[in-house]
């Protein structure tokens, strides 16, 4: 990998992991020390010996991490668990050698996590704010309303359909509660695309009808779903389509502009607009 990190300390599990992997003690004497013997990949007769260790990280293991545990926790509600099986993913990352052919996928990957971190995140402040009891009058309201701003920016993430449409269904009952009907009907069509469950299907006509009769927003949201946006993985606000914004150099994520310099709030590792080319490719020889 090659990047500007500023956050070693999450590749702490990492590095130990792929030292003990890489090494096994060779048995003497009884007088004698054992004798460290590195692990090194497979090599071909005719071709040089491959002196890259054998790592205990590899694309086939993240995948399957991916789709048994980040996955399954997401689909169940579990979102801190879900977004510690998407760090381990992306913090794997730059320690993986793969092929060439391997290059999208292993981009694919990279972007998953990113899209599902930022995501979770933001649910997981709604529902922290949704936690929050004893609040009156304007108060309230504005929360009300910025949890439906975070509810709708979470629909925007590049995620599965089953999670897509649980989001979805999120953001149409937000709305509905704050009476943005237009809004809640909009979700609400979008979730219909989905081929959801009968249920599911039924309650997303039922607030459909209910809100074409009542086309109207009682609230205006920072929030405007025909408007191109990234969201800042800081300040969770829409960066909107020509706006000019900052990167992670490692996981690509967005940010405003005065997030400059600050440590990557999405992969914990690089410093936002550091100048570096992120992820580069490594080729086994085996």
């Amino acid at each position: 990998v090659s990047t500007q990190s500023t956050g070693f300390e999450p590749l702490k599990e990492h590095f130990m992991k792929l030292y003990l992997s890489a090494r096994v003690l060779l048995r003497g004497n009884t007088s004698f020390p054992e004798l460290p013997i590195p692990v090194l990949q497979t090599w071909r007769e005719g071709v040089r010996p491959n002196c890259i260790p054998q790592l205990s990280i590899s694309l086939t293991t993240l995948v399957n991490r991916l789709k048994a545990h980040a996955y399954r926790a997401t689909t169940e509600g579990k979102f801190t668990e879900a977004v510690q099986h998407f760090l381990y993913i992306l913090h794997s990352l730059p320690f993986l050698i793969f092929e060439r052919s391997k290059t999208n996928e292993v981009n694919e990957l990279l972007a998953i996590c990113r899209e599902y971190i930022s995501g979770i995140r933001m649910e997981l402040k709604r529902k922290e704010m949704a936690g929050v009891t004893g609040e009156t009058g304007q108060k309230a309201v504005d929360s009300a309303v910025r949890q439906t701003e975070l509810a709708a920016y979470f629909t925007h993430c590049s995620l599965q359909p089953a999670h897509l449409l649980l989001s979805l269904r999120s953001a149409m009952n937000c709305a509905y509660k704050i009476k943005n009907y237009k809004l809640s009907a909009s979700f609400g069509r979008r979730l219909l695309e989905l081929n959801p469950k009968p249920e599911i299907a039924a309650q997303a006509r039922k607030v459909i009808k209910f809100c074409e009769t009542n086309s109207t927003d009682q609230y205006e949201l920072e929030y405007h779903e025909r408007n191109p946006f990234v969201v800042c993985g800081i300040t969770l606000k829409p960066i909107y389509k020509g706006t000019p914004h900052v990167k992670c150099p490692l996981c690509k994520a967005p940010f405003s502009e005065q997030c400059n310099g600050q440590l990557c709030s999405i992969c914990q590792l690089s410093q936002i607009g550091a100048s570096a080319p992120g992820l580069s490719h490594f080729e086994s020889y085996a």
